[in-house]
């Protein structure tokens, strides 16, 4: 066998992808190994010596093979499954004709750790068994995790994240591992066993999944920050508006115009003033929904009432120092001069920026679904700890900490 071709099959068997093996013993070799060159594959040609001696054992006194020996492709089958290929440890399964036995054995295996109380070592047996099982090779998250929240903006309640602990645990296990069989065994598992079981399971899946549960704290802290401190201080504002407001329209219901010509303004700050009222009556009930654009329009107009109002102090018999549509022109300018119109501009950039926060960067489109399946792509995990709630009028992806699901992880991982 000439050199390139005896180079793959010794690369194939050293890294456990069958394919490199394959294109070996291929007539014509196939263009995507046509520029190989083992040294720049593998650096270091000492960690070869096995490799290379288990090739020339096969090859000797022999020009070519036509096929791949049973023995040499489950060498390849167990390096490709210890070093996580199992794109090349289901194509050896199905050269083989072994795809179910070793299922079942793995799926064995873990029951037996999972008996014996490993349950690290029952999860990663598990865990094998699905990659072998999948017809992928590996599960899709960046479809599967989206797919968890497709009914999210019509029903939350039904949500992943907001199920009871049983049932959310058993949805998050056939989100992380797929496969009948597979299915069939964590189905069979008691709740106890299923809720124990699964954080080790979350690791064998996203071996990042520390680093999301780092930018997942920072968020939900985050989180905290703006409804704890932000959005309370301006449903305070809001009370205080929605009062003051009740006062100006109850105060110019009953005020008597200056004259015959401060008729006019006065009328109209009585219209202004009954608009008001119903702007700020539900500002708390936009807050906590997090309509901020909608608040900020209704106190821009509110802002922008300051030269009408001041227009009926002196459209009103006495003026307006001392009395309610005095206080109404004090507190816009209060409002004015704290930046309240800036600081809800700060809030909503904070809000939107949470995702980008547990992603560790924005994406182009900014849409949630977006996020979603780039998050479930890179931190498997992370679907079934967040979820997406609506700011103003487009969806976000938000931490979910006081889930079920979340204080099983938690509990683990802090």
């Amino acid at each position: 066998m000439e050199d390139k071709r005896k180079d793959l099959m010794v690369a194939g068997l050293y890294l456990g992808d069958v394919t490199l093996v394959l294109a070996a013993i291929t007539r014509d070799m196939p263009s995507y190994v046509q520029g190989f060159e083992l040294e720049r594959v593998i650096p270091d040609a000492g960690e070869l010596g096995p490799a290379r001696s288990e090739v020339d054992s096969l090859l000797a006194g022999r020009d070519e093979i036509e096929e791949i020996p049973p023995e040499l492709l489950r060498r390849i089958l167990d390096t490709a499954i210890e070093k996580g290929k199992f794109h090349s440890a289901t194509r050896c399964l199905e050269l083989l004709g072994e795809r179910d036995a070793y299922v079942d054995r793995f799926i064995a295996s873990a029951g037996e750790k999972l008996r014996a109380g490993d349950i690290a070592g029952a999860a990663r047996e598990i865990s094998v068994a699905s990659n072998l099982e999948s017809e992928t090779g590996f599960p899709l998250f960046q479809y599967a995790g989206p797919e968890l929240h497709a009914g999210c903006t019509a029903a939350p309640e039904d949500c992943i994240t907001r199920a009871a602990a049983d049932e959310a645990v058993t949805k998050a296990m056939e989100y992380l591992l797929e496969g009948e069989k597979v299915l069939a065994f964590t189905g069979g598992l008691s709740d106890a066993e299923k809720k124990s079981l699964l954080p080790h399971v979350a690791l064998e899946r996203d071996p990042d999944f520390r680093d999301f549960f780092a930018a997942f704290v920072k968020a939900h802290a985050a989180l905290g920050e703006i409804e704890g401190r932000d959005l309370e201080a301006l449903k305070s504002d809001a009370r205080v508006a929605g009062d003051v407001t009740r006062d100006l329209e109850k105060y110019l219901g009953s005020a008597s115009p200056a004259g015959d010509a401060a008729a006019a303004a006065l009328e109209r700050a009585r219209r202004m003033a009954s608009g008001f009222v119903k702007d700020f009556d539900d500002i708390d009930s936009l807050l906590e929904n997090l309509q901020l654009r909608r608040v900020k329009l209704r106190i821009g107009n509110f802002l922008e009432s300051e030269s009408e109002l001041k227009a009926a102090g002196g459209a009103v018999e006495g003026g307006a120092d001392g009395t309610p549509l005095g206080r109404a022109i004090a507190l816009v300018e209060e409002i004015r001069a704290r930046g309240v119109m800036e600081k809800l501009d700060e809030i909503e950039a904070g809000l939107a920026g949470l995702q980008v926060g547990l992603l560790g960067r924005p994406v182009h489109s900014q849409e949630h679904w977006q996020y979603l399946r780039e998050l479930a792509f890179k931190y498997p995990v992370s679907p079934i700890m967040c979820c997406i709630r609506k700011l103003d009028d487009r969806y976000m992806v938000v931490p979910r900490w006081d889930s079920d699901l979340t204080a099983i992880l938690r509990d683990f991982f802090e």
